[in-house]
């Protein structure tokens, strides 16, 4: 259906919340996400412990929530999030064996162990 292609919106409303996003971004300075919200409440961490009812994954990584986030779903696999490059300047790398969250700024810690 024409017009209604990316992100399940209209041209309208995705202009609309485009421009939402560029007016906040100008008066504030930065848009942040909110707060981790415990796993519980994360769609995304039950959507990840769902899953490894049935397979085994050592890592999801998914870039949805803005916010970086390395969480322990189990003894050998992690949910991380790899955050944003605007205001937190995160990012996932991989060595060969290990992913690991990082950002420029070394003092931040965006682990989660709640196991």
């Amino acid at each position: 259906m024409p017009g209604t292609r990316k992100l399940g919106r209209d041209t309208a409303h995705r202009t609309a919340m485009l421009r939402a996003m560029v007016t906040f971004l100008l008066e504030n300075g930065k848009i942040e996400a909110d707060a981790f919200r415990g796993a519980e409440k994360e769609e995304i961490v039950r959507f990840c412990r769902e899953v490894l009812q049935g397979q085994h994954f050592d890592y999801f990584i998914f870039g949805h929530r803005h916010l970086p986030i390395d969480f322990t779903l189990s003894p050998s696999s992690r949910y991380i999030n790899t955050g944003d490059w605007i205001t937190y300047y995160s990012f996932a790398s991989f060595d060969g064996r290990e992913v690991v969250l990082e950002t420029e700024d070394k003092n931040q810690d965006f682990h989660f162990d709640l196991l």
